[in-house]
């Protein structure tokens, strides 16, 4: 399909295995080591994960590019010292050169209020969160959900620029405001500006 398509690359996620054990670190590592000697050279394979449950450091050998999920924490889930906490602990541990990380950005909130019956389960996209509060660019916080809103996303993107990171990518484009609020623009902004 690749070839075909003449698509950009194939992306594995391995999306919060509660506890990973050895064969499923195995098994992973396996797919991905098949893949790349399959695919075109210029097909890029890459893994996205969280920092909360790793696999082998020969997956990180294998990809071509590595998408941290730096969010889903608990309580305020994706706090600009959280996701750089996140990248340094990926880059260290597993001795990557920084242009191999893309640091993943949340465009959605979660409830972060230990008390509340929906605490950490509750979700808003980000959209919903312009439309039904009106929080402003610097507000991260509203009606018990975290978000990341447009100075904190133009902090994160500043970040991984000048940490040299490959990018970011974003979890859920369709998730976004219009106008102004977008976070998308913010994004493209930053970028520009660097």
């Amino acid at each position: 399909i690749c070839q075909e398509y003449n698509l950009s690359g194939i992306d594995i996620d391995w999306e919060f295995p509660s506890s990973p054990r050895a064969n499923e670190k195995e098994g992973i590592t396996k797919l991905a080591g098949i893949l790349k000697e399959i695919l075109p050279e210029s097909v890029i394979l890459s893994i996205t994960l969280s920092r909360w449950r790793l696999p082998d450091q020969e997956l990180f050998d294998i990809a071509d590019e590595i998408h941290l999920m730096a969010y889903d924490g608990y309580g305020k889930h994706s706090t600009s010292e959280s996701a750089i906490a996140d990248s340094e602990i990926v880059l260290t541990r597993y001795n990557l050169s920084p242009e191999k990380l893309i640091l993943g950005l949340p465009f959605y909130g979660r409830n972060y209020n230990p008390e509340s019956e929906g605490y950490w389960k509750d979700t808003k996209n980000y959209g919903e969160i312009i439309r039904e509060y009106s929080p402003g660019p610097d507000e991260d916080t509203t009606n018990d959900f975290f978000f990341n809103g447009r100075t904190t996303i133009i902090k994160k993107t500043n970040w991984a620029l000048t940490r040299g990171l490959g990018g970011v990518f974003v979890w859920e484009p369709f998730y976004d405001a219009d106008g102004y609020e977008s976070l998308t623009d913010a994004i493209l902004q930053t970028m520009i500006r660097n």
